[in-house]
């Protein structure tokens, strides 16, 4: 009866574990999608027409191009290999940036319908420029982490 209590108490204490680190992810997910959020609304100059126009046809091509990341990531973390697992994983990684060209070019039709030529080339200029930031950021707070343990 102990060890009964005791294993449901582990299982408990990881779920619990794994819910939190869900919610967290998701928390720092929804700041980062904030940011974002304000970050293009600033650099586009969006009017509230503009936005109202805009924000569903973002939202839409941001769906598509994380399904696509979320089809890659495991594909990419693979590492102890042999070299036809690797020819297989190298096409499969032409395939996804072939499906990534295509999604650009069917929104750049829709994005320049909302927000003309010029606008729609700085979305897309914003857009890696944000990531960018976001990446040496993280980068940077990564180094300062391993000085401080030093």
């Amino acid at each position: 009866m102990i060890m009964k209590q005791i294993t449901l108490l582990i299982l408990l204490f990881g779920f619990t574990i794994n819910i939190y680190s869900q919610d967290r992810r998701e928390e720092v997910r929804d700041k980062i999608e904030s940011r974002k959020i304000a970050y293009l609304s600033d650099k586009l100059d969006l009017s509230p027409e503009d936005a109202e126009k805009f924000w569903p046809v973002y939202n839409s091509y941001n769906k598509e191009m994380q399904a696509l990341r979320q089809e890659m990531r495991p594909l990419l973390k693979q590492e102890d290999i042999s070299d036809e697992e690797a020819a297989e994983l190298l096409n499969k990684l032409l395939i996804h940036e072939k499906n990534i060209l295509d999604i650009r070019q069917s929104y750049t039709d829709r994005f320049t319908r909302v927000l003309g030529p010029k606008r729609t080339l700085k979305f897309f200029r914003s857009d890696r420029e944000f990531k960018e930031r976001m990446l040496r950021g993280i980068g940077e707070r990564k180094q300062k982490m391993k000085e401080k343990g030093r």
